[in-house]
C-alpha cells in the first residue's frame, strides 16, 4: 500500500485508503479497453499527426470510455468549421472551461457578447494570448450593464500548452496542434458524452496547476468604466 501510495495510485485518509481519480480512469479504461481501441481507431490518424502528450498531465493520455468522438473537419463548404465549433461551446450557457493555446479572430466578439450574458467563463491560456486578450479587455467600451458572471483567465508562464480545449454542461470540443507547434484550426474532436464531459472537467483542474493567479476582464472593464465615468 505504501508503494501505490507514493506512486500517487492511492490516498490515505485516516485508517482507509482510496483510489485517486486518476485511478479510477486507468481502471475503468483497462475494463472497457476493447471499445476505446475502436474509439482511438476511428481517429487514428488525427492523434499520430498532432502533439498529445503532455509530461505534468497524465490524465491527457488516459481518454474517457466513450462509445464515438466525432472528427470534423474544414470543408469547402464550411471552411471555419473546427473554429465555429470552438467558439459556440465558449458561447454556451453555465460553466465553461477552456484552455486555449490558439488565439481566437472573432474574441473581441465573444468578449462583447459574453459580458452581456450571466455567463461563467474561465480560461488558461499561454501568457502571448494572455496579453491579446487583456489588451482586447482595456480597449472594450461598455455602455450597457454587465450581465457576466465572471470571465477569468489564467496565463500560463514556463510550461507549454498543445492543445485547446472547451468543455460546457453538454459537450467538449478539442483542438490539437501539429508536431511543428502551430494549432490546426481544421479539425477538432467532439463528444456530448456525459463520460467525456466530466473527463474534460477534471483535465481542466490539472491544466489549473500549472498557471498562477486568475485575472479577471470583467474586473479590469468595470474599473475602466468607472474611470472613465469619473473622468
Amino acid at each position: 500500500m505504501a508503494k501505490l501510495e507514493s506512486n500517487k495510485i492511492v490516498n490515505k485518509k485516516k485508517d482507509f485508503y482510496y483510489l485517486r481519480n486518476q485511478a479510477k480512469f486507468k481502471l475503468l479504461n483497462i475494463l472497457l479497453l476493447e471499445n476505446n481501441i475502436e474509439t482511438l481507431c476511428q481517429v487514428e490518424n488525427y492523434l499520430n499527426n498532432h502533439l498529445v502528450k503532455e509530461d505534468n498531465l497524465e490524465l491527457l493520455s488516459v481518454l474517457p470510455y466513450v462509445g464515438y468522438f466525432d472528427l470534423v473537419q474544414a470543408n469547402n463548404i464550411n471552411p471555419d468549421i473546427a473554429i465555429d465549433l470552438i467558439q459556440e461551446n465558449m458561447l454556451s450557457k453555465g460553466a465553461v472551461k477552456s484552455v486555449c493555446v490558439y488565439q481566437l479572430p472573432d474574441f473581441d466578439e465573444m468578449l462583447e457578447y459574453l459580458m452581456k450574458k450571466p455567463s461563467d467563463f474561465e480560461a488558461i491560456v499561454p501568457l502571448p494570448v494572455a496579453k491579446n486578450m487583456l489588451s482586447s479587455a482595456m480597449e472594450y467600451e461598455n455602455n450597457t450593464q454587465i450581465k457576466n458572471k465572471q470571465f477569468n483567465i489564467k496565463p500560463v508562464i514556463d510550461k507549454d500548452i498543445h492543445i485547446l480545449m472547451v468543455v460546457s454542461h453538454d459537450k467538449v470540443v478539442i483542438g490539437l496542434t501539429w508536431f511543428t507547434g502551430k494549432f490546426n484550426k481544421n479539425c477538432v474532436l467532439v463528444s456530448h458524452e456525459q463520460v467525456a464531459i466530466d473527463w474534460a472537467y477534471n483535465l481542466y483542474t490539472e491544466y489549473d496547476k500549472l498557471g498562477n493567479e486568475y485575472i479577471s476582464l470583467k474586473k479590469i472593464i468595470q474599473e475602466k468604466n468607472k474611470m472613465s465615468k469619473e473622468g
